[in-house]
């Protein structure tokens, strides 16, 4: 649900970010791109390198993902399914902007997740944001990588 004025109106912070949005690049593949390493740059601030002596594995690696997702106001539930790991973001706070501009909104949000999972060492792994899966859902991925995939 858009933050509002009151009226109905989108609130200052929306305008702004519908603004930002369409004018981060000329063409989708640059806005996504340019998405991409401001969602990176953006993970330095929300994560901190995991801490000596706690987990390494994937499973650990997405329950932090799944903290800073909480944290952002995500809804964010984790679910297994088989060596893949999905986090259903269920309450994304940027859906109106993102419905209107999912190449920077969800390449951001890209950017964060493999900044992230770098940030804190996590394992080699590969990562998929799928955006709108449903209205109201979105899917975060994280598989193992293997020898022949390779993207996070």
């Amino acid at each position: 649900m858009p933050i509002t004025t009151g009226e109905g109106a989108p609130s200052p912070y929306e305008q702004i970010a519908r603004v930002l949005a369409a004018h981060l690049g000329e063409t989708e593949a640059r806005r996504t791109a340019r998405a991409e390493e401001a969602g990176a740059s953006w993970a330095a601030q929300l994560s901190r390198p995991r801490p000596n002596g706690t987990g390494t594995g994937i499973d650990a690696a997405v329950e932090h993902l799944t903290g800073v997702f909480a944290d952002m106001g995500f809804d964010p539930e984790p679910v297994s399914v088989g060596a893949r790991r999905h986090i259903r973001l269920r309450a994304c706070p940027f859906r109106a902007v993102a419905r209107e501009h999912p190449d920077v909104v969800c390449g951001i949000h890209r950017g964060l997740l493999r900044g992230i999972l770098s940030r804190i060492g996590a394992p080699p792994v590969t990562t998929e944001l799928l955006p709108f899966v449903e209205p109201e859902l979105c899917v975060a991925q994280v598989s193992p990588t293997t020898s022949t995939t390779a993207n996070a």
